[in-house]
């Protein structure tokens, strides 16, 4: 009976530790992004809009979004995985756009967000062009709509509009 007994433990550990290098040695990794910002840099273009004035007055694309959102993660993951496919990149970050993470602002009503930032709900694509005097203006925005979710070609559009990037 003790024979039997040890001989189970032996089996149940070795297939648990054969489980466990499994899961360990097929576990994605995390892609590290480059152009993802940080709040720390979503604050600080915040505080630059805000001032309406930017060092460098050049036109900036921005997509705002939630991390761990299932509509930001369906944009990200599906749509724009599609467009950068469309253009030949290899990775969505290669977009032309920088991409801004802001969880935190949660609980920002959509009236001062359309106000301060011109959008009102996320994910959202924002284009800011900056004027003579270097103030950064919301131009053209197009946000995600939960009843009305936008598409790739919209986005294409979106994009073909209000950056250099040209479909074929």
């Amino acid at each position: 009976m003790l024979k039997k007994t040890i001989i189970s433990l032996m089996l149940v550990s070795t297939v648990m530790s054969w489980s466990y290098a499994t899961f360990k040695m097929f576990a994605p990794t995390e892609e590290p992004s480059t152009n993802v910002a940080s709040m720390e840099e979503f604050i600080t273009t915040s505080q630059m809009l805000n001032a309406r004035a930017m060092p460098n007055p050049e036109a900036e694309n921005i997509v705002f979004y939630y991390d761990n959102d299932e509509d930001s993660d369906y944009v990200i993951d599906q749509i724009l995985c599609l467009v950068a496919r469309d253009l030949g990149l290899s990775s969505t970050y290669e977009l032309p756009f920088k991409f801004m993470v802001v969880s935190e602002l949660e609980y920002v009503t959509a009236s001062k967000l359309k106000s301060e930032y011109g959008f009102s709900s996320f994910p959202a694509f924002v284009a800011y062009e900056a004027d003579d005097e270097g103030v950064l203006h919301p131009v053209s925005a197009l946000e995600y709509d939960v009843e009305k979710p936008f598409t790739r070609s919209e986005v294409k559009s979106w994009l073909e509009t209000n950056t250099s990037v040209e479909f074929e």
